[in-house]
């Protein structure tokens, strides 16, 4: 049976060397023996060989071998395309049954991954599920499905109750100014959210490759609701977004996940799209129970909105304790609680909302870490706080799109 070589890109039955034949075909076959030797050498791997027949791998794809014959998949830890010693390398058993993984292998308990050293260890890690993740965004050795080839980076920025007409006025005239690296219609898409006293004249002024978003909205008609912004007055004046369940409001203005649901859908049904935040407190992530918290916030999303209603709604993971605090979840931890909430909607809406909605990280996002986290591969953007405030910052942040697009 022919099979397929990864690590030589041949494949076939071996032959005996005929003793009759000539002294050039003996040398050239002795020369075959010799690279297969040194290929085997390096491939072939005792101690870690089961565990790749297995499935259960520490990394997401094999640079350099990505095959229609051995079928790669779009997403998940399944080392689709491997070379498993020298039978495989021989072209005899690459196609039989026993070197093709099954479907995604999970552990039979949850491994931990540690934290950063110093910061949160202990009893605050998070444990690990073994869920899949995309493949990198640039990487054009590993297919990808048509939902994650559209998610477009995302950034946010969050203006909250800050700034005076001076301010704002200077803020987007920095903003306006700001040579990017990247095509800000093309390579991201980047949404500023200003006070509501300011949305009218940052919308009129704002370059027009930027838009603007509300940073709450009433979820009832237009009536006597005073101190109140219905979602129809916001998409009356052209604006097409709005942030909804953002921790401060959760907090302080008491909007239960339900609440945040329900504000969802009507923002949805009323024109706009959304920015819809969730996150875990300190003590969550230091009781080991982040996941749980998110479950329960995702819950009442998952059952209000239709699986069409998620086309218009961006996910925003705030881990409450890194808000405003300096602190930040490390690229690992972030993306580990990305890839959670990605598998969580493949269980709980469908594979194809999992693989388009776009999953934001918020917590002291800044000029100095947002290229590192944009490169992780469920990230697919940021809601700035502090640092949206500054106009160069804020451009550095929105240029990590270049950085994402290249891992």
């Amino acid at each position: 049976m022919t099979g397929f070589d990864c690590a030589e890109g041949s494949s076939g039955p071996q032959s005996k060397v005929n003793r009759s034949l000539p002294i050039a075909t003996i040398a050239v076959t002795l020369v075959l023996g010799a690279v297969f030797g040194v290929a085997t050498f390096f491939v072939w791997d005792p101690a870690t060989n089961n565990a790749r027949q297995d499935g259960l791998l520490n990394k997401q794809f094999d640079i350099g071998c990505i095959s229609d014959n051995l079928g790669a998949r779009a997403v998940g830890n399944v080392r689709d395309c491997q070379a498993s010693g020298p039978a495989q390398i021989a072209g005899k058993f690459a196609m039989s049954a026993p070197m093709r993984p099954t479907t995604f292998a999970r552990p039979t308990a949850p491994m931990a991954r540690p934290t950063a050293p110093g910061f949160m260890t202990g009893s605050s890690r998070v444990q690990m599920q073994f869920v899949p993740m995309r493949a990198g965004r640039g990487n054009v050795l590993m297919a990808v499905s048509e939902g994650e080839a559209t998610r477009k980076f995302f950034i946010g920025g969050n203006w909250k109750a800050n700034g005076d007409p001076n301010m704002v006025k200077t803020l987007v005239s920095d903003l306006n100014k700001a040579k990017l690296q990247v095509n800000a219609e093309k390579d991201v898409e980047v949404v500023c959210s200003p006070p509501f006293v300011y949305l009218s004249q940052v919308k009129e002024t704002l370059r027009k490759d930027y838009s603007v978003a509300a940073q709450n909205m009433w979820d009832k008609a237009p009536g006597a609701w005073t101190g109140e912004i219905p979602a129809e007055m916001l998409t009356n004046m052209g604006v097409g977004w709005v942030i909804l369940g953002h921790s401060e409001r959760r907090e302080n203005c008491g909007e239960t996940d339900q609440i945040v649901a329900d504000k969802t859908k009507f923002a949805i049904e009323g024109g706009l799209s959304t920015i819809t935040c969730i996150g875990e407190k300190k003590e969550a992530r230091e009781g080991g129970t982040t996941f749980n918290v998110l479950d329960t916030q995702m819950k009442p999303l998952a059952a209000t909105l239709s699986e069409a209603d998620w086309d218009k709604v961006v996910l925003a993971y705030e881990p409450v304790w890194a808000i405003g605090t300096g602190l930040v979840a490390t690229p690992e931890q972030a993306e580990e609680t990305h890839a959670y909430l990605r598998k969580w909607l493949t269980d709980n809406v469908s594979k194809k909302v999992s693989d388009s909605v776009r999953i934001l990280y918020g917590g002291s996002v800044n000029d100095q870490n947002s290229a590192e986290l944009g490169t992780k591969p469920n990230i697919d953007g940021f809601l700035v706080g502090g640092a949206s405030l500054k106009g160069d910052a804020f451009t550095t942040i929105v240029d990590s799109a270049k950085a994402a697009m290249a891992a």
